[in-house]
């Protein structure tokens, strides 16, 4: 499958909460896609919004190459070719060939796609992040996400303004019930259901 092929027919699903990321972006935000992918996302939420700064964060080296092209020569996108996790180190991906958006760390599943596999060094958001302002997160990581969550810990500690967090469930409903939870007790977010995906809604 081509990458225009796989947004065709995925755009619909990937792209459901636009609106709802949309809704909570002022202009000059910045917005940080982790798990971009092949930017799909990214480009909606560039086209409709005024951004101050848009920050992809994808692991997979192929899709990371499709992001600097739809990006190239936009001096307020930033592409980063890195893995987020809450315990550093090298990570093995399970990339699926038959849709390109089905890379996982974990292996469940995968053994019915083919699929290549790339070793990652990953690292914490809050080892990554240092002085960013930082608005608004997305997180789609097929069922990483609450590790990256897990690793933004020390930042979300230090920093006044906290960051909307928008990342995908449905996956380990325990951990992700369990870290928004914490995040509603520990830094007073809200918790809301967007379809499949979880809004943490920042106290301000």
């Amino acid at each position: 499958m081509i990458i225009k092929e796989f947004e065709e027919i995925y755009e619909q699903f990937m792209c459901g909460n636009i609106h709802t990321m949309v809704s909570y972006l002022k202009d000059g935000d910045t917005f940080v896609d982790i798990g971009a992918n092949t930017g799909l996302v990214a480009t909606r939420i560039f086209e409709k919004t005024k951004l101050g700064k848009l920050i992809l964060i994808e692991p997979i080296k192929p899709y990371y190459e499709e992001c600097l092209r739809k990006f190239d020569g936009i001096d307020n996108v930033e592409v980063y070719n890195i893995g987020f996790t809450d315990v550093p180190g090298i990570k093995k991906f399970m990339c699926s060939e038959t849709n390109l958006g089905y890379n996982k760390i974990y292996n469940e599943t995968m053994e019915i796609h083919p699929h290549f596999v790339e070793e990652i060094p990953c690292i914490k958001f809050s080892d990554w992040v240092g002085d960013r302002q930082v608005d608004f997160i997305k997180i789609d990581a097929e069922g990483h996400d609450t590790n990256i969550i897990n690793g933004m810990v020390e930042w979300l500690d230090v920093i006044e303004k906290k960051p909307y967090i928008l990342f995908e469930g449905e996956w380990y409903e325990d951990l992700e019930k369990n870290t928004s939870n914490f995040m509603a007790e520990k830094y007073s977010y809200k918790i809301t259901n967007e379809g499949r995906d979880i809004l943490l809604i920042p106290p301000h």
